[in-house]
């Protein structure tokens, strides 16, 4: 492989129903690090850091009081970058592409550690890129997966009395329009995907389950976003639910809109936001060292109180100092059992499948034969003629591949009419009663 992602010993894996969380610091990296910091300083390392936009800035500021603070002798320079578009430019430096996430524009050569904002990322990217493997030092921060609705539609189910038992709420989600559910594409966002781990959790298994699931993912389509800030600007209009991170709702509140949204927490909690930090493969043992001790330092009250102003909780699902705790929200979101990687590999796999199945443009060309012998009547179907059941079969067809009484948005179909000699073709976009001649 090109550049610094070359292949290292796979380390081990804690996963937990929607994310991935990697054993702490031990105490050889960090006596490692001690080791840098005592030296004189002649040339600082350069660590350079690409986190979520949403924590950016509490690492930044972490960091700088870290560095002056400690006497180390190193720099920290930290930047914002999407999550999405991260994965897509570790993938294309890889060579594969992650489902729904496309190119990457951003170059991550000069990167020496990641924070994205799901450890989803990482699955993802080591499931297709095995030449992928960074060394995770466990998250940094936690925002829960939260059903975000408007606060007079969130008082109409209980809140804040009560929340209502997801598995209740995701055959509502299937089976009532009127909910109007939506969800942020779950192939480039992490909230999107994590709330379908957790529809996909809730509705069980079985037969009965497998229908109410893709029922709900067709809901969810229905009306899906690509980015967070466009679903945040659907609620009150096209958009009445749709899972977000808490984070997400704090800053929604935060900017005062005329209807506050209300956070509905699933109980227990099933999928968080993590904020793994991962030392990227290749990343010499200076800079290594470095990217422990500011891993140490980001463990701090100080940052969590700088999470705090974003919204966001410490990696023990803390609040901290002046967090704006949303309405009937737990002081501290307990930890997520732990699944085995490659079941919630698998599932990812399987729930981004079955998204693209559903949600992908598609089109569907009819043939049919109107010669004579098309005019021949079926006597054990009433009466009709061949063609007329052909239409019928066609028509039944088309209801099958569409999304189940709803519009198909994406879809087309077209039907063309031939008949010998030479099959001359018409074309009809819509079904007709008589079959007529070319």
């Amino acid at each position: 492989m090109p550049g610094r992602h070359r292949h290292l010993q796979r380390t081990g894996l804690v996963v937990t129903a929607a994310a991935l969380s990697i054993a702490v610091i031990t105490g050889g990296a960090w006596a490692g690090y001690h080791e840098l910091s005592g030296k004189k300083c002649t040339a600082p390392v350069k660590l350079q850091v690409a986190a979520a936009a949403e924590i950016a800035p509490a690492i930044k500021t972490t960091a700088d009081a870290w560095t002056k603070k400690d006497g180390s002798c190193v720099t920290v320079a930290v930047t914002a970058a999407g999550p999405a578009e991260m994965a897509a430019a570790i993938g294309q430096r890889h060579g594969v592409s992650l489902e729904g996430v496309g190119s990457g524009k951003l170059d991550p050569s000069g990167i020496d550690a990641w924070i994205p904002d799901s450890s989803t990322w990482l699955l993802r990217l080591a499931s297709e890129a095995p030449g992928f493997v960074p060394t995770s030092l466990g998250s940094v921060a936690v925002s829960p997966i939260v059903l975000a609705v408007p606060e007079p539609a969130a008082k109409t189910l209980g809140w804040p009395a009560k929340t209502p038992a997801l598995p209740d709420l995701v055959k509502r989600i299937a089976a009532d329009k009127t909910l109007r559910a939506g969800i942020v594409d779950p192939g480039r966002d992490a909230t999107g995907l994590g709330g379908l781990l957790a529809v996909a959790g809730a509705a069980g298994t079985g037969t009965s389950a497998a229908t109410l699931k893709v029922g709900a993912m067709r809901a969810l389509a229905a009306n899906s976003s690509s980015i967070r800030s466009d679903m945040t600007q659907k609620f009150g209009t096209t958009v009445g639910l749709a899972p977000l991170s808490e984070a997400d709702v704090i800053d929604y509140n935060r900017s005062g809109p005329e209807t506050p949204l209300a956070a509905l927490y699933p109980q227990p909690a099933s999928v968080v936001l993590d904020y793994p930090f991962a030392v990227m493969p290749g990343v010499d043992p200076e800079k290594a060292k470095a990217a422990t001790g500011l891993r140490t330092a980001l463990a701090s009250a100080a940052f969590v109180a700088e999470l705090a102003r974003a919204g966001v909780r410490g990696p023990g699902g803390e609040a901290g100092a002046g967090f704006a705790t949303p309405e009937n929200a737990p002081a501290a979101i307990p930890p997520v059992a732990t699944r085995d990687p490659k079941v919630v590999t698998a599932a990812i796999t399987q729930l981004l499948g079955s998204w693209t199945a559903i949600t992908q443009p598609g089109r569907m060309l009819a043939v049919f034969d109107v010669s004579e012998s098309m005019k021949a009547t079926v006597p054990t179907a009433g009466g009709l003629t061949r063609a007329q059941l052909t239409q019928g079969w066609r028509d039944r067809a088309w209801r099958c591949w569409t999304t189940a009484g709803r519009s198909a948005t994406g879809r087309s179909r077209q039907t063309w009419w031939a008949s010998a000699p030479g099959w001359r073709t018409c074309r009809s976009p819509r079904a007709r009663q008589n079959v007529p001649r070319c």
